[in-house]
């Protein structure tokens, strides 16, 4: 079995002494696959949204118990603070 990667520069490449050791650990081991879970939007449904942080107690005032431990993107969480503080009057 070859472990040597591909399509790395010489420099990324594992160093020779290395490989021996490698290829008994993934044979005895086995390979850890990677999976990606993205970030996903409660409200629009965008993917891996930029993270942003808030407040605590404006978190709690703004987002509804059920959807506080939900992301929201920036855009939908300005959303409903806009809509939430141009309805506060009524």
């Amino acid at each position: 079995m070859d472990y040597v990667p591909l399509n790395l520069r010489d420099t990324d490449r594992m160093d020779i002494k290395v490989v021996p050791w490698w290829q008994w650990r993934v044979e005895k081991f086995g390979r850890v696959p990677y999976i990606h879970y993205p970030n996903i939007c409660a409200v629009c449904g965008d993917v891996d949204p930029e993270l942003f942080m808030v407040p605590h107690n404006e978190w709690d005032r703004y987002v509804e118990p059920r959807m506080r431990n939900s992301i929201l993107c920036k855009t939908c969480y300005t959303r409903i603070k806009t809509i939430i503080d141009r309805n506060e009057g009524v």
